[in-house]
């Protein structure tokens, strides 16, 4: 990979600034919110259900099966929710901490508005029209006692939550059969997470050189392992047992476990960390 100097990321920071300030989008008045939605749309593709092709996914209970579209979408909702509001925190760290350039700062400033928009409009329809937001168990990446590898693992941690969550917008928003209110937002969180993501990369491209030039071997299994782990925790947070009492099923813990599972085997949990699998291991973190 063509070798990314601090100069480029500056220019990319700068790019990334200008093309938020010409296309911001104030969420608050970007979505038309109708007083409900009808039962029987699907909120999920039946396709992304963590139960497809599985002893669990029965195609002759629609209803249910309807109802854990809602519930899934709702999860992943309440994801978004939950990691944009730890990340900032952690965005506004980074910035106070004075080890990013002015240019990057600019840039995540603009990152931190975007955030807290997304944040606004998943909860408003999580309430509005499910009743609640799912919560989520605490995770944390690793920290490390060197300072370069923690800050590098912030910046590793948002770009994996950020490209999970770009692969099932993009399959959520082409979906007809899928709610046209859900297909908006997934489309709209599209626009301005491309440019988060294209950011994440600079900087772990650009950190990533500098890191792996001065770290001992037990410390870049160290790293790679952390950045490893965390990509599996965001494949299994899909598999959320409360989404699957919501709809109905029992011996929901089980399910999850058999879930989980059954999606290893076939494939379906490599696709959604596939993208930041393949960059990681293209600049050679792992």
């Amino acid at each position: 990979m063509e070798r990314f100097d601090i100069d480029r990321f500056n220019k990319r920071c700068n790019s990334l600034s200008n093309v938020s300030n010409k296309n911001r989008n104030m969420a608050f008045d970007r979505f038309e919110w109708p007083k409900d939605i009808d039962e029987n749309e699907w909120w999920y593709p039946r396709e992304l259900l963590t139960v497809y092709g599985s002893d669990y996914y029965d195609e002759n209970n629609i209803e249910q099966l309807i109802k854990l579209s809602k519930a899934e979408m709702v999860n992943q909702f309440s994801l978004n929710i939950h990691n944009e509001r730890i990340l900032i925190n952690e965005i506004l760290m980074q910035i106070e901490n004075g080890n990013l350039s002015a240019e990057a700062c600019d840039y995540l400033h603009h990152f931190v508005e975007e955030e807290n928009q997304h944040m606004w409009y998943f909860n408003k329809f999580c309430r509005k029209y499910y009743g609640k937001v799912y919560g989520m168990k605490s995770a944390s990446i690793g920290k490390s006692d060197f300072a370069e590898i923690s800050n590098y693992l912030v910046f590793a941690r948002i770009y994996i939550f950020e490209e999970v969550g770009d692969f099932i917008n993009r399959e959520v928003s082409k979906h007809q059969g899928v709610n046209e209110l859900v297909r908006n937002i997934n489309k709209a969180h599209i626009e301005e997470e491309s440019r988060h993501i294209s950011f994440g990369k600079a900087y772990l491209q650009h950190k990533g050189e500098e890191l792996l030039a001065t770290l001992k071997l037990e410390s870049k299994d160290a790293l790679k392992n952390s950045i490893n782990s965390y990509m599996r925790l965001m494949v299994e947070s899909s598999y959320n047992p409360s989404s699957y009492k919501d709809s109905g099923y029992s011996n929901c813990l089980k399910m999850r476990s058999d879930l989980i599972e059954f999606n290893d085997r076939n494939g379906r949990n490599k696709k959604f960390v596939q993208s930041p699998s393949k960059f990681f291991e293209k600049i050679g973190v792992i």
